[in-house]
């Protein structure tokens, strides 16, 4: 009974951690549902440069293209990440084992440039 138990929990992780990657050749609408449906738990994620973990808490999505996944602009507003459709700020986020952070105050520590990756 154990043993089945584990496999389930096992399957069930495995399944929120893939709907928690954020896809960023969808969409830009999708994206932002994505996020709002998965606050708090598990979470909607996003890998910057391909190794820093970061959880994306609210965004908003706006009418301008770019590249998908690509850093469209970073400042005060947020963090414009390119989409297959559209393009999704980035407003609050949070580093893992850090807290949650105002995109502004993430890059104060963070320098972020446009061109640079999320996947």
């Amino acid at each position: 009974m154990l043993k089945e138990t584990l496999d389930v929990v096992a399957i069930f992780y495995l399944r929120c951690t893939r709907v928690a990657d954020l896809d960023w050749n969808q969409p830009a609408r999708a994206l932002w549902n994505r996020v709002r449906g998965l606050i708090p738990w598990p979470g909607a994620f996003a890998y910057l440069n391909g190794r820093s973990l970061l959880k994306v808490w609210q965004a908003d999505v706006l009418a301008v293209s770019g590249r998908a996944g690509e850093i469209l602009e970073a400042g005060k507003a947020g963090i414009t990440v390119g989409c297959g459709d559209g393009a999704l700020r980035i407003v609050v986020l949070q580093q893992a084992g850090g807290r949650r952070l105002a995109a502004h105050e993430f890059l104060a520590g963070h320098k972020l440039e446009s061109g640079q990756k999320f996947e």
